[in-house]
């Protein structure tokens, strides 16, 4: 059996889980007011403990991402992306400029690790909002209210159609997306469209930040 966190303590034997029965509570959830167990308790940007239902519910606890955190995560998203193909690429060129002639055996390796890296990324947006980036920066994109984005929305709505009006645009709102972060709420124009904004994970979902 798992010791207890820190920072709770069973609050009596009597005060169980709704979750879990035969668990005894050790915090009460500072928005519903439910019992949670070890298991089920969660720590907000705040430091106080919510149940797994309540926390990211209420905007009031919503802390926004940092400017720079959020630079720092899309600049390692772009390069754990761009980087194996990039490094293939320039691979080429030196077996070309050798006249070796050329080997699919480098472009084919790069193009697994990226469909790996596009799967890792799709799978850790779907579950908790969060890239390989964000993950690293313990931030992650939610809806206005702090509920989870569907994958759909972020895909579409977040990524593509913001890309496809840059295209149109000849960049200017790719530039115009970049300049919105200077806003008061550090909501970029692609946030804007897909109602989203990014904010600061909670302690229990930033344990694994390098």
């Amino acid at each position: 059996m798992s010791a207890p966190r820190p920072d709770v303590r069973e609050l009596s034997t009597e005060a169980r889980c709704p979750l879990h029965p035969s668990a005894s509570a050790v915090a009460t959830c500072e928005r519903c007011g439910s019992f949670a167990c070890y298991q089920c308790v969660r720590r907000g940007p705040d430091l106080l403990s919510y149940c797994q239902t309540c926390l990211g519910m209420s905007p009031a606890h919503l802390v926004p991402a940092s400017r720079g955190d959020r630079l720092l995560a899309n600049l390692l998203d772009a390069f754990v992306i761009a980087g194996p193909l990039f490094f293939a690429g320039v691979t080429q060129g030196f077996a070309s400029a050798k006249k070796t002639g050329f080997s699919p055996i480098w472009i084919s390796f790069a193009l697994l690790i990226t469909l790996a890296v596009l799967i890792a990324q799709l799978v850790g947006v779907a579950r908790t909002g969060q890239s390989l980036g964000k993950r690293w920066r313990g931030i992650k994109v939610v809806r206005m209210d702090g509920s989870p984005v569907s994958l759909v929305v972020l895909i579409f709505v977040r990524n593509l159609i913001p890309y496809g009006l840059s295209q149109l645009t000849f960049g200017v709102t790719g530039i115009l997306d970049t300049l919105f972060i200077f806003r008061e709420d550090r909501r970029c124009l692609h946030d804007l469209i897909a109602g989203t904004q990014v904010v600061e994970a909670s302690p229990d979902e930033t344990s694994g930040r390098a």
